[in-house]
């Protein structure tokens, strides 16, 4: 059976399980969902962490029932783990436990607390759509996956679209259709992926002319945040020319072990990837992961490579060209005492218009035009910002 969406939920849920999964397959969104799905003569368990694996996005119905089931948790750890988007949709005001929260910390929300819970879905059906990168269907349809051999680029993507997304003020989906069999990566493979990005309606009201610019807009904006459970800053700068350039800075630290042209890193995240490394000349290894093959270029400091016994210990950087998106340019430093530390730059320029408390974005770095987003005062100096990912408070102090 094919489908695109996993339904995660309490078996105390279950009537608001199956309202979730009736309304996105009257969209045309097929789900997976237990008990309806589990095959006859096959393992509950077994058949869930299959349908985990095969899905692209989970839903997750979020109570205290969920809460409180060690079944949840586990669902939940193995959807990041695999790097699916989570889309929690939470039905109780609650937060969640430590063991929830571990993995859920940075994951945005979408609430259906007020009852009847029913009425919330049609915004459940616009995140899901978004986060799928395809309109909402009218009628209900089976959905055919196109399956090519290789990476999967969509992996890649929603990470890109949140870094993008937040640093044009919005949440861009970008859709990705190409799945080429090897893409840039680290020496171990690891870049954090997997971030929801629910729909947001933007406001009515008279759109910014073309050259207009507000003036309360322009200057530098800053943003402290948290992508895929790492700490990310976001600065944006905007001139009265109608110009932006946004600058996404990621970093990531952790622990390592490599040997024999094998390496492993644990992320103070949690992520675990496994990938290997050789040489290519005295000054560049290629290293290969859960995301495909790169080559690496040492900050030509260190000593040449022993071509028989390469070492990762030194400071390597690429830069990483996903479809749509602007470049992005990794720093990785491997230490003798067997820790890391990393970083991902990625800047974006483009021009804006603004006014009335609507903004339209263009890039120039990639194909994204007529990116709508919302602003509004939110004390002194700083400013409310919405798009497509939600609202975020933007301030003119750098953190």
């Amino acid at each position: 059976m094919e489908f695109d969406i996993f339904v995660s939920h309490s078996s105390k849920d279950k009537t608001m399980a199956d309202a979730v999964c009736a309304k996105l397959e009257q969209a045309g969104i097929r789900c997976w969902i237990a008990p309806r799905d589990v095959q006859p003569g096959m393992t509950w368990s077994g058949e869930i962490m299959k349908a985990i694996e095969q899905c692209k996005v989970m839903v997750l119905v979020f109570s205290s029932n969920a809460n409180e089931s060690p079944q949840i948790v586990r669902e939940v750890e193995s959807a990041v783990h695999r790097g699916k988007p989570i889309l929690p949709l939470r039905i109780e005001d609650i937060q969640p436990c430590d063991s929830m929260a571990f993995f859920m910390n940075s994951v945005h929300w979408l609430d259906a607390i007020s009852e009847p819970h029913e009425r919330h879905l049609d915004q459940l059906v616009q995140a899901v759509s978004s986060l799928l990168g395809k309109g909402v269907a009218p009628k209900p349809a089976p959905l055919k996956k196109e399956i090519k051999p290789g990476f999967d680029w969509k992996q890649l993507g929603y990470l890109a679209g949140t870094v993008l997304g937040i640093s044009l003020l919005m949440a861009l989906v970008i859709k990705f259709n190409a799945k080429p069999s090897s893409v840039t990566a680290p020496p171990g493979g690891f870049i954090p992926a997997g971030m929801p990005i629910p729909a947001v309606n933007t406001p009515a009201g008279p759109a910014p002319q073309t050259g207009s610019v507000d003036p309360s807009m322009t200057g530098a904006w800053y943003l402290k945040t948290t992508i895929a459970n790492l700490p990310a800053v976001v600065t944006a700068s905007y001139d009265s020319g109608g110009d932006y350039k946004i600058e996404t800075v990621i970093s990531d630290s952790g622990t390592y072990e490599a040997s024999a042209g094998h390496s492993s890193m644990v992320s103070k995240s949690g992520a675990v990837q496994q990938g290997t490394y050789s040489y290519v000349d005295p000054h560049n290894i290629e290293g290969t992961g859960p995301l495909g093959t790169a080559k690496w270029t040492d900050d030509f400091n260190a000593a040449p490579l022993d071509p028989n016994n390469p070492t990762l210990v030194g400071t390597w950087q690429t830069t990483v060209l996903p479809p749509n998106s602007a470049p992005w340019n990794m720093s990785v430093t491997y230490r003798p005492d067997g820790t890391y530390s990393a970083e991902t730059d990625i800047v974006d320029e483009g021009s804006f218009t603004s006014a009335n408390g609507r903004m339209s974005l263009t890039s120039h770095t990639f194909s994204a035009v007529n990116i709508p987003a919302t602003y509004s005062p939110a004390g002194q100096d700083s400013m409310l910002f919405t798009g497509p990912a939600g609202p975020a408070t933007w301030s003119r102090t750098k953190p």
